[in-house]
């Protein structure tokens, strides 16, 4: 029996395209959403919600599907398929003259890894067809392999994106302070700044303008990021550095994002370079959230501000991710 027939015998009964994803037909069957949905209502991340999933997977909201070995245009399972990278930031304190203090580093290790069942099951949002799609391996039975709680993790991280651009008042209402504390946390870790002199309308003004990127149906430009520099350099005031070392910092700040969104193998080449850049986002999820060892690629907070809730939300313990996905039904 060839692999590829081993490979059809385990896949359930009654597979049909469910969706079309960048040409490639994706297979589901109702058997597959019927195992899904009861899987999510084992997990206390999800059990509370597990009825307005199982809406969701019903009227298409969310498609669990197959994973084929064509769809090779995945690009997140090439990301999550990379190797381990080891990344480690020497925060100083710094003089009056925005110069580090020699003696006062505190060294910051992160290990970006592939992430648990990564390599099993896949999911994302999908702007262009505002569906979660939740794509497994077609050679594992993933609810015998992966567990439930990451495909509890998984699902309620995708609905915070769906919440955010479907959804997008009922989302800041919820979410906003949350994003405020981080963001003033980031920015002050990357910028040193002053946080007690920083004034909150400036985080806002450049939050609210980083949330319209967001939700863009165009692709992110370099006009897009000419606008960001420029209100990021207004933070200058509150910083500590000099104003050269400032602009230095701004500048990797904005290029690592630009490398991001134009050639993701690039991104993770260069990715020690801008250490000094992504480090801080693995503290701020610490600081603000209390969320130690994430192993996941930190780097589209610099965009994507909903990845923020999102990977807050893997930790399932606040009723504000529920009253979110309840906006949803």
């Amino acid at each position: 029996m060839t692999d590829q027939i081993k490979e059809i015998f385990t896949l359930p009964l009654g597979l049909k395209p469910v969706v079309k994803f960048n040409n490639d037909e994706l297979y589901g069957s109702k058997s597959l959403n019927k195992k899904f949905i009861k899987a999510l209502s084992k997990v206390p991340r999800t059990k509370g919600i597990s009825k307005q999933i199982g809406v969701l997977v019903n009227n298409k909201s969310i498609i669990p599907c197959f994973f084929q070995k064509g769809f090779k245009d995945f690009l997140a399972w090439r990301i999550f398929k990379s190797k381990p990278i080891t990344m480690q930031f020497i925060d100083y304190e710094i003089d009056e003259n925005g110069d580090p203090i020699e003696g006062t580093g505190k060294t910051s290790t992160v290990i970006i890894d592939e992430r648990k069942a990564a390599h099993s099951i896949m999911g994302f949002y999908t702007p262009e067809h505002e569906k979660i799609i939740l794509i497994m391996s077609n050679s594992l039975n993933i609810f015998a392999y992966a567990p439930n709680d990451f495909l509890s993790e998984l699902t309620l991280h995708e609905l915070m994106h769906m919440v955010a651009l479907q959804k997008q008042s009922k989302f800041l209402s919820i979410f906003k302070q949350d994003l405020i504390s981080f963001y003033s946390s980031l920015w002050s870790q990357i910028f040193y700044l002053q946080k007690n002199k920083i004034k909150e309308n400036d985080i806002k003004n450049i939050l609210s303008f980083v949330l319209k990127l967001e939700r863009q149906k165009s692709k992110i430009s370099n006009g897009d990021l000419i606008k960001y520099y420029k209100l990021m350099e207004n933070l200058k005031e509150y910083s500590n550095l000099s104003d050269e070392k400032f602009t230095k910092q701004l500048i990797d700040y904005i290029v690592i994002i630009k490398i991001y969104l134009k050639n993701i193998s690039l991104f993770f080449s260069k990715i020690k370079k801008y250490q000094h850049i992504i480090v801080p986002i693995y503290k701020t999820y610490e600081e603000v959230f209390g969320l130690k060892n994430l192993t996941s690629v930190c780097i589209q907070e610099l965009i994507y501000p909903s990845e923020v809730i999102a990977i807050y939300s893997e930790t399932g313990t606040s009723p504000k991710f529920k009253a979110a996905v309840n906006s949803l039904t």
